[in-house]
């Protein structure tokens, strides 16, 4: 019997050392941080000494600044920390309303427990939790024929606020009698979404979603959302359509999204050469939830 040649198995052995490893990092090893996301205009800035004697007790405050153009409500704070030596008499903070551009400030007590180690680092964190809503428009044009509607844009606008909503489907004149609008609503900030408060960990639910427009140039609209389809109800005396729903399955942002497929149905009568512009009005309502900045002092001998 010849003598086995290992030119070709060497060179696959030490392949496979290579790509073993490589694959251990991809299975649990360092992987780069998540996005951050677009900043959050409700500011939180704790301030707290840098040095705390053992043994003995400092005021923690904590300054929340609403930079949104409306107010945020419900605002509480959730105050604690990782270091069963730390203890904070009140961990519950609650601002209440805070108005745009306004700051509120809260405070607490914090105590360096006896058995905490001189020079050591102590930490303080938490979750700071409030109420918001976003309230928006577009315009949809109605003509027999888009020649009509040149030089007509449709105006549109979405009110400054944690999530991202944005239309599509409705800037090219309607010029049948149906059109799908869709509008999306993306958590793409660096919080969460919750209808729970600060103790509690976000789980990604809206509190309520109404989608309103005039009966004027229309016969009603239905909205599908994760495949179920809901016809809007129509008030003759308001002359307004309206889809409203708090189900919370349908408000859930799963992947930090959710897509709202309208469909609406126009009066034949109004497809004329006369452009004719409307509305579709949203609000969204739910509760959001950011991490406080960690705060940090030294343990100090008393």
């Amino acid at each position: 019997m010849g003598k086995m040649k290992y030119k070709n198995f060497i060179p696959f052995f030490f392949l496979a050392l290579l790509v073993l490893p490589l694959g251990c990092v991809q299975q649990g090893g360092i992987l780069p941080p998540p996005p951050t996301g677009k900043q959050v205009k409700v500011i939180a800035t704790p301030t707290i000494s840098t040095t705390i004697q053992i043994g003995s007790s400092e005021e923690y405050s904590l300054d929340v600044t609403n930079n949104y153009p409306k107010a945020v409500e419900d605002v509480k704070a959730y105050v604690t920390s990782p270091d069963v030596v730390v203890s904070i008499s009140d961990k519950l903070l609650d601002f209440g309303t805070i108005d745009a551009g306004d700051t509120a400030s809260a405070t607490t007590t914090v105590t360096l427990g006896s058995n905490a180690i001189e020079g050591k680092e102590y930490r303080i964190a938490g979750r700071l939790c409030f109420s918001y809503s976003q309230e928006g428009w577009h315009d949809f044009i109605v003509v027999n024929e888009s020649k009509y509607a040149t030089g007509i844009t449709p105006s549109s606008d979405v009110e400054d606020g944690p999530l991202t909503i944005t239309f599509s489907g409705v800037d090219a004149p309607v010029t049948k009698t149906t059109f799908k609008p869709v509008i999306t609503i993306a958590n793409e900030a660096n919080g969460k979404v919750s209808s729970k408060g600060p103790t509690e960990t976000g789980d990604s639910i809206l509190s309520k979603l109404t989608i309103t427009i005039s009966d004027e140039l229309i016969d009603g609209f239905s909205v599908k959302i994760d495949r179920e389809v809901f016809n809007a109800t129509c008030d003759a005396t308001t002359h307004l359509c309206t889809f409203e729903t708090t189900n919370s399955t349908l408000l859930d942002l799963e992947a930090e999204e959710q897509t709202v497929y309208l469909t609406v149905n126009v009066k034949s009568d109004k497809l004329t050469t006369e452009p004719l512009i409307d509305q579709i009005r949203f609000t969204v309502e739910y509760g959001y939830c950011i991490d406080l900045p960690t705060s940090t002092f030294t343990a100090v001998a008393a």
